[in-house]
């Protein structure tokens, strides 16, 4: 197990450690979670990635499952979704947490030509 201060840290850290699973914040300094994501799933392919962020949107909760990232948890919910968020990636399951997925349901919802 390893905290990283930055995206930078995080991808060497991985590389390091080879995590089952890897969880990041969105908004990390020196390289964004989506990006130090991005760069974790090329250096460790079998770590499963769960971003976290304080505002789901659904852009990017999209964008996040379409590069492969298996989870995504906003900050606000409980505790438990994030258990529930490493529980499920480390099983091969998707987790999106609820006011995630509903931040994509209504953006759907609103436009379903552009989703």
């Amino acid at each position: 197990m390893g905290e990283a201060a930055d995206g930078q840290e995080a991808v060497k850290l991985a590389q390091a450690l080879d995590p089952g699973v890897a969880i990041l914040d969105l908004s990390m300094l020196q390289l964004s979670g989506m990006d130090a994501a991005l760069e974790i799933k090329q250096l460790c392919p079998r770590t499963q990635l769960i971003l976290q962020t304080v505002h789901p949107e659904s852009h990017e909760v999209v964008m996040a499952l379409r590069a492969g990232i298996r989870g995504y948890v906003a900050k606000t919910e409980s505790a438990k979704d994030l258990v529930r968020a490493v529980a499920d990636v480390s099983c091969g399951r998707v987790f999106v947490s609820p006011s995630a997925s509903r931040v994509v349901v209504d953006e759907y919802l609103r436009n379903p030509a552009t989703s």
